[in-house]
């Protein structure tokens, strides 16, 4: 089951197809509403599907690219909101960041993320035809995420993902000299997420993988097993970019080969981390690949 390098496409084609099939099922039962595809939102908890207050537009949408105008930002924001989510998704992920929230005017073309989302578009139609597939499966839309006033914004940016929200990437814009490269490393990294969650919707991963603690080497703290090894697959991700994009440009090059660099030494670093963990076969695979790439 092979989810980086060439023919990993191939995996991710077919697990995404069964992960939105059960998902679509899963929504028509809850709800009453039969969809014509699968949206991200259908695999939202019960607790909240079951109510799915504000959905009125949502759950009639059959393109994403709804959610590219300011009144499909604004009615993911509402309903999410409406459920008790929050506009910071801190319910969705734990994570409890209060500090961010959905920006509704991201796609606008005077918005400072348009030219971001013109670098990432550009970027990944450049590269080889399996990573561009593999990437318009996991991710289908990003959406962005903007920091509350008075909140100093994280240099590198921030990204989310969640296994209540397939197919999303939520990412804020970072301010360093090298921003759009490190807009599309966070692209990456969420990516990374998303092939993950996939595969848990069929199997566990690590046995005990919330009670076992592991070092997270995105985090530098320990975690729960499985959130850390999310992390792991993320820098691979992360490594396959940089290892198969071609920089524009002098700076670019000076990026990805720094990043590179760094990436490897993180991964390898990681795979000691789990030398006691005890891996599912399908878990063992992807420690396998991970150790192919270091």
């Amino acid at each position: 089951m092979k989810i980086i390098g060439e023919g990993s496409e191939a995996t991710i084609q077919i697990v995404t197809a069964r992960a939105d099939q059960f998902h679509v099922k899963r929504f028509e039962s809850m709800t009453g509403v039969t969809p014509a595809i699968f949206m991200p939102w259908h695999c939202l908890p019960h607790l909240f599907l079951s109510n799915h207050k504000g959905t009125d537009k949502l759950k009639t949408c059959h393109d994403l690219k709804y959610l590219k105008t300011n009144a499909g930002l604004t009615a993911v924001r509402s309903f999410l909101s409406s459920n008790g989510l929050g506009n910071d998704f801190d319910q969705i992920n734990q994570d409890h960041v209060t500090s961010i929230e959905i920006d509704t005017f991201g796609y606008n073309t005077d918005s400072p993320f348009f030219p971001y989302f013109n670098y990432l578009d550009e970027t990944i139609s450049s590269l080889p035809d399996w990573l561009r597939e593999k990437y318009d499966r996991l991710v289908a839309i990003v959406i962005p995420r903007k920091y509350k006033p008075g909140i100093t914004a994280k240099a590198d940016g921030s990204g989310l993902s969640s296994i209540h929200f397939r197919k999303v990437a939520f990412l804020s814009l970072p301010t360093t000299t090298d921003s759009k490269n490190q807009f599309l490393l966070n692209y990456a990294h969420e990516a990374g997420h998303q092939a993950l969650h996939n595969l848990q919707h069929f199997d566990q991963i690590i046995y005990n993988g919330l009670e076992t603690m592991v070092h997270s080497r995105i985090r530098g703290h320990k975690r729960p097993a499985i959130q850390s090894f999310h992390a792991l697959i993320a820098i691979g991700y992360m490594l396959e970019l940089a290892t198969h994009i071609q920089p524009r440009d002098s700076l670019s090059a000076n990026f990805w080969c720094t990043i590179k660099t760094k990436l490897k030494q993180l991964l390898a670093l990681g795979i000691s981390d789990f030398d006691h963990i005890k891996f599912t076969p399908v878990g063992s695979n992807l420690l396998k690949q991970l150790k192919s790439v270091a």
